[in-house]
């Protein structure tokens, strides 16, 4: 029987007495007998429920999470190993870790690892804004997507800007939007010097590892935008000026990595494919030992195993 975990993220030392509450997830539709769980602010608690039970409220825990009441989590007891629906049919699935050419190197900080397979999003959407030249919409564009699924990206706002005065030998510099206009958390400004970039060749420098948004942005005030360049088409034309506008759609909660005892940084995510780093210095795998990683999604539910060998 899986065992489910819930933390009421309300600050009771700090919200006002007025705005206290405990928060309670009920089971709907009680089959297996009646099930509520009343968490006070600032409060943890356990409880082992039926398999039912638990599909019947995730949608309640989501939510709940999503809104940024609670935090939750499942594990397995001793009873049941089932306790995520881990390896059911058409579940996520991980088929191969390249370690041919980005190889997993113990005591390293490693960049650029892949793992590829099917159903990586785990049935969760990330935000998304397709930049495109309005003459040519259907030729010429690309995506910019959020990493991390569910909303918050969807108040991420992007521009794009052909710039003269861009001087970094990679012809593209990114600025974050200081003070953040109202109704966005974040904008992000991709300033990219005229005539420099097809669609196409801008989407890829977007995703590249040195001077794509991942690592050029990572040391900006709130850390990286964590943005992705999705789908892209029109290798002719160059891109034209993009106004302020927000990323949309996204539903879910974020996806975590874990190379063995270290959480890893996913730089890129679509169904088939994970891009991350993973920093082992502090790790107490040793080279050539085995190791076991795990993609989830952070609201508990499914997941998907992999194992390896470290360099």
């Amino acid at each position: 029987m899986p065992k489910l975990t819930v933390t009421n993220l309300t600050p009771p030392g700090v919200t006002p007495a007025y705005l206290l509450a405990d928060i309670c997830i009920q089971d709907p539709f009680p089959a297996e007998g009646r099930l509520v769980l009343q968490i006070p602010a600032g409060a943890t608690k356990s409880i082992v429920l039926e398999m039912g039970q638990l599909q019947r409220i995730k949608p309640l825990l989501v939510a709940a999470q999503q809104a940024g009441g609670i935090q939750w989590s499942v594990e397995a007891t001793d009873e049941d190993p089932r306790a995520e629906e881990a390896d059911l049919m058409g579940g996520p699935v991980i088929d191969v870790v390249d370690t041919g050419t980005t190889p997993i190197t113990a005591g390293a900080a490693n960049i650029g690892s892949v793992a590829t397979g099917s159903g990586l999003l785990m049935g969760m959407v990330q935000s998304i804004r397709r930049l495109f030249d309005p003459a040519t919409p259907l030729a010429d564009y690309l995506d910019i997507q959020a990493i991390d699924p569910g909303i918050a990206g969807d108040d991420i706002g992007v521009v794009l800007i052909n710039d003269a005065a861009v001087v970094d030998p990679s012809n593209i510099e990114y600025a974050e939007t200081l003070p953040t206009p109202a109704g966005y958390s974040r904008v992000l400004e991709i300033h990219v010097l005229p005539a420099t970039f097809t669609w196409v060749t801008l989407a890829t420098i977007l995703n590249d590892g040195v001077n794509g948004i991942v690592p050029r942005t990572a040391l900006f005030l709130a850390g990286s935008f964590r943005l992705q360049s999705g789908a892209n088409a029109g290798a002719v034309n160059n891109p034209t000026d993009q106004a302020l506008g927000s990323l949309a759609g996204g539903e879910g909660v974020p996806l975590m990595l874990n190379i063995g005892d270290t959480p890893a940084v996913i730089t890129q995510l679509t169904d088939v494919l994970c891009r991350f780093d993973v920093d082992l210095t502090g790790s107490t795998m040793l080279a050539h030992d085995s190791f076991i990683a795990r993609l989830r999604s952070s609201g508990g539910g499914p997941s998907a195993l992999f194992g390896g060998g470290l360099a």
